[in-house]
């Protein structure tokens, strides 16, 4: 409990210089319901809970994993990745997995339960309900928009090198946060998802959304996806290119749908946010 307490207290005195809202008391906004428990720079990182409503009384009782690297951030702080996790996992499973790498790579790694996540899923989190507004929701967008805050409550990130990743139904996610918020992201990443119209109850990133997207955009896909056909995928590229957006589309030939941990997928994320400036 001690080391809790003191991570805790850490990171709110960290958080005060921060040039995020402040309430009366002068206390970051964000940081009147954020709870983070653990070492996030230890291994395994550290969880958080998030308690809060925001002025469009949007209702937050959400949850995921924070990983920080050693050492000292430039002056204007660590570069930053938001995960999203596929259906069956949860914000632990990608941190414990793609957090801990890009963490590697000097990266803040922050990921946070969706609405299909696995066990680890309390019954009561919102916005949205376990086994509903899937993928590309309005409820799992704000989930994924509420990290933005509270990377920048922390004090250590730089806010204009913010990078997003996810795989499946996050990647899913991962196209629907671009579409609504692409001025805050430098570059996004996904494998495995696209653009399907007919299958938005499922999660796919709707046309509208797709069209809203400005950021640097890279895409990865295996040939022989049954899950998510390489067909969405390609039809999001079209969208991109269509539009004038930079973007990438990695096709990986007899490659079914679990292409998210392959070596090459991995090196030529990195490589694109060194392209983009995120590292």
């Amino acid at each position: 409990m001690a080391t809790i307490l003191k991570t805790l207290t850490l990171f709110l005195a960290i958080a005060t210089i921060t040039s995020c809202n402040k309430g009366e008391d002068n206390t970051p906004i964000i940081n009147k319901g954020l709870t983070i428990e653990g070492d996030p720079k230890s291994q395994e990182g550290a969880t958080w809970t998030y308690q809060g409503q925001d002025p469009d009384g949007t209702i937050y009782n959400i949850k995921g994993a924070l990983l920080i690297p050693e050492g000292l951030s430039s002056q204007t702080g660590f570069p930053a990745v938001i995960l999203n996790h596929a259906t069956g996992g949860s914000a632990l499973s990608i941190a414990t997995n793609h957090g801990q790498r890009m963490r590697d790579w000097g990266m803040v790694a922050i990921s946070v339960n969706l609405t299909h996540a696995g066990n680890e899923l309390i019954e009561n989190e919102t916005p949205g309900s376990f086994g509903n507004d899937l993928g590309a929701s309005n409820a799992n967008i704000a989930r994924a928009h509420k990290c933005f805050d509270i990377l920048s409550s922390l004090g250590v990130v730089d806010m204009n090198r913010i990078a997003a990743h996810g795989h499946s139904r996050g990647a899913l996610v991962t196209g629907g946060l671009a579409g609504k918020y692409s001025n805050l992201l430098q570059a996004v990443s996904h494998t495995a998802g696209g653009v399907d119209e007919s299958r938005l109850d499922d999660g796919f990133i709707s046309p509208v959304l797709a069209n809203n997207i400005i950021v640097p955009y890279q895409l990865h896909h295996g040939s022989d996806d049954k899950v998510v056909p390489l067909a969405a995928g390609q039809r999001l590229a079209d969208i991109l290119e269509n539009n004038g957006i930079e973007h990438e589309i990695w096709v990986y030939d007899g490659k079914k749908h679990n292409i998210a941990s392959l070596p090459d997928v991995l090196t030529r994320i990195k490589s694109w946010y060194i392209k983009h400036g995120v590292l």
